[in-house]
């Protein structure tokens, strides 16, 4: 869970298994954590989307692990 300015909030035990950062490592910080550089802008405008009330449905992307996967 994280908030509408991208900070972390909430870390469960599979976004553990998923992207192999312990919740200590995590909450707190911001969500580009996991965001390849290539995708930056990508977060940026969702969260600027939701921020204005715009349901977000489906959508595809990657993100990186704790190791750079």
């Amino acid at each position: 869970i994280k908030t509408l300015d991208g900070r972390v909030t909430f870390w469960n035990a599979a976004a553990q298994r998923l992207y192999g950062y312990r919740a200590q490592e995590v909450v707190g910080r911001h969500i580009g954590l996991l965001i390849p550089p290539d995708l930056k802008d990508e977060e940026a405008d969702l969260l600027e989307r939701i921020g204005r009330g715009e349901r977000i449905e489906h959508y595809e992307t990657r993100r990186a692990t704790s190791d750079g996967r």
